[in-house]
């Protein structure tokens, strides 16, 4: 801000005159005017500074108008906006418009303008946006050093029928893991500010001394709190097999560890999301965390709490460089002293989606375990998983 006593600058006076507008702007003077007269004084070399502001008079919104939609409805843009039809303009609330209507991301650009009414005292706000494709379709086969052959197919809709829900089919099988995987992600269900989602699942994993299989689904229901904030309450169940590694088939030490069962468990989770597009964020941050609950009188085998927290953040650079920086955070408790929490819901860290640069799986706490069970038997170092996880990351994204 321009200060007595200070430099002048006239990229300061430009912010000031902004800064100014902003506030009659919010108070619905959608037309005011701030011009800066200025008187340079020579002699002690300064100058004074007068801020002329004509503010007209007060606009209501009499319509809001969109356009450029061809696929999607019309109210999936309008609940986003934070103008609304008989209230009085703010200029705040024009530009959080565009922004939330720009992190659905579902437009290819997003212009939210206004222009005079049918009266000196009213105005409309004109919603221009370019609609890209938010569907895709994809089949692939690789090969990686860590998990030999990579097949993947996935279908997906993230604007199914225009109404702005997710639906995804997808399916992945490598010679470490098997994914298969149906959900269907509604944010304002039966266009309340209800959230409604549900996923249905089948994994295999190889964790290299044990293969855990699991397929099971969660129904989770939630709610819109107030501006970028949800609440969420999922109900799980999730039938898992362990296969143990020939390898160690005989292990008696960690042998208690290895049992199949099932997780039957609730979970609230807090998000804050102030992204600034949901599918290829470069700006804002993410904030989540929950609190799963696995108790005898859900009739689980698998009995526990498990603490999770994340948080993302996103600032664009130069040339469509996004620096991303990741913390995640796990804790995972046994409730019974009697059924000890199984190394297949333990916490195994590294790979690409973890820690680069090393083996998936492959950071954990480890035991030395012999091959036989006889005194002379070879020993091993065998993972065991851990109860607690912390992970930092860092990233330069950049667009190809």
């Amino acid at each position: 801000a321009s200060n007595e006593g200070t430099l002048f600058n006239r990229s300061l006076l430009s912010r000031d005159i902004e800064a100014i507008a902003d506030v009659y702007y919010d108070r619905g003077f959608a037309y005011a005017n701030i011009n800066p007269l200025t008187r340079v004084n020579a002699q002690t070399k300064t100058i004074d500074l007068t801020f002329d502001i004509q503010k007209g008079r007060p606009v209501s919104i009499e319509r809001i108008e969109i356009s450029g939609n061809s696929k999607t409805r019309d109210r999936v843009i309008r609940r986003e906006l934070r103008v609304y039809e008989g209230e009085l303009f703010t200029g705040s609330g024009l530009r959080r418009s565009q922004e939330r209507v720009n992190a659905l991301g579902f437009f290819e650009t997003v212009e939210v303008t206004h222009r005079p009414g049918s009266a000196d005292d009213r105005i409309v706000i004109q919603v221009e946006v370019k609609e890209k494709a938010t569907g895709t379709f994809q089949v692939g086969l690789g090969f990686s050093g860590a998990e030999d052959f990579i097949f993947n197919a996935q279908i997906s809709q993230n604007n199914f029928l225009g109404w702005g829900q997710s639906a995804s089919l997808s399916l992945q099988w490598s010679g470490l893991r098997r994914y298969g995987q149906a959900s269907y992600f509604d944010p304002y269900f039966l266009d309340s500010q209800f959230i409604f989602s549900t996923e249905l699942y089948n994994i295999q994993q190889d964790f290299l001394g044990f293969v855990r299989n699991s397929t099971g689904g969660n129904l989770n229901v939630g709610r819109h709190l107030w501006e970028d904030m949800m609440l969420n309450f999922t109900y799980t169940l999730e039938f898992v097999d362990v296969d143990r590694s020939s390898t160690f088939a005989e292990q008696i030490p960690i042998a208690n560890q290895f049992r199949s069962g099932s997780t039957s468990s609730v979970r609230a989770s807090l998000t804050m999301d102030k992204r600034d597009n949901r599918l290829f964020p470069s700006r804002g941050y993410l904030l989540f965390g929950s609190i799963e609950l696995a108790p005898p009188w859900l009739q689980g085998s698998f009995l526990f709490t498990r603490y999770t927290a994340y948080a993302r953040y996103y600032l664009p650079l130069v040339f469509g460089f996004v620096f991303k920086v990741n913390a995640t955070v796990g804790w995972v408790s046994q409730l019974s002293a009697e059924r000890p929490l199984p190394i297949s819901e333990l916490y195994f860290v590294g790979g690409i989606n973890t820690v680069r640069g090393y083996f998936l799986r492959s950071i954990t706490p480890t035991a030395r375990v012999g091959r036989e069970a006889r005194p002379d038997a070879r020993i091993d170092e065998f993972s065991i998983g851990g109860d607690k996880q912390l992970i930092l990351n860092t990233e330069f994204e950049f667009p190809i």
